[in-house]
């Protein structure tokens, strides 16, 4: 009897060994999966970095597009060149110094006041009225009958002369238009031309002369443009009257218009 239950125990002490070993695989999973979380997370933040940066790139690129495509304000600057100021005085006085009768007064008045652009009759009443310095004795056996006893009161002004000194104030060759010359509401209209000799005799003699002092206040550029500030005084008239103008020329020379400067 004692063998036997001897041997009927030993089973049953083999099992309860067995039981009782710790497991080993568990552990190791757990360490794999830490592992493999680990990496997960470094490469998701890896990647996560990655997007916020060029997120980042992309908006400073964006920005710095819409600054380069946001046209900025011009600015003037300074006009250095004594030449071409001297230029722009000599155009502006030819411009403004007008005897003060009809149409003439009215030019200088519109100039005065801000004026857009001069009308091809205003450019040829201009010309008209520098060229006359230039006069020549005219004799009544040059002109018309019904002009000879107006032949002490013409000027005398060939073609050529006319179209140089238009090209000095206005830059373009002048286009020689009888019908506008001649029924011109300036002193300095033509009265006559004799396309054969190329000469046009023109009205002098009437109204009284601007007398305006003129000072340079400043020179500038803007745009590919001209800007002369100047101040006008009248020193005729009782009332005496001051006025701010603003020359603008393009980059030939050419007027543009003039502007009140408040």
């Amino acid at each position: 009897m004692d063998n036997n239950q001897t041997q009927y125990q030993q089973p049953i002490n083999n099992i309860q060994t067995e039981e009782n070993k710790p497991p080993k695989k568990s552990n190791t999973v757990l360490i794999i999966i830490a592992i493999i979380l680990f990496i997960i997370g470094c490469v998701g933040g890896f990647i996560l970095g990655q997007s916020l940066a060029n997120k980042e790139d992309e908006n400073k690129e964006n920005t710095e597009e819409k600054q380069e495509d946001t046209p900025k304000e011009p600015t003037e600057e300074e006009l250095t060149d004594e030449s071409i100021k001297e230029k722009l005085n000599s155009i502006i006085e030819k411009i403004y110094i007008c005897p003060l009768t009809n149409g003439d007064k009215e030019l200088l008045t519109g100039l005065l006041n801000g004026k857009k652009e001069l009308t091809n009759e205003e450019k040829f009443a201009i010309t008209l009225r520098y060229v006359d310095s230039l006069r020549e004795m005219v004799t009544e056996s040059e002109v018309p009958k019904e002009l000879k006893d107006q032949a002490s009161l013409l000027a005398k002004i060939t073609y050529y002369d006319y179209e140089n000194k238009y090209k000095e104030i206005f830059i373009d060759t002048p286009v020689i238009d009888e019908q506008t010359m001649k029924g011109l509401d300036m002193p300095s209209s033509v009265a006559f031309f004799n396309n054969d000799k190329q000469i046009m005799y023109v009205h002098t003699g009437y109204g009284g002369i601007c007398s305006y002092e003129i000072v340079y206040e400043k020179y500038s550029t803007l745009e590919e443009k001209y800007i002369v500030y100047t101040t006008l005084t009248n020193v005729v008239d009782d009332n005496q009257a001051t006025s701010n103008i603003k020359w603008i020329f393009d980059k030939d020379l050419r007027f543009i218009e003039t502007q009140v400067v408040e």
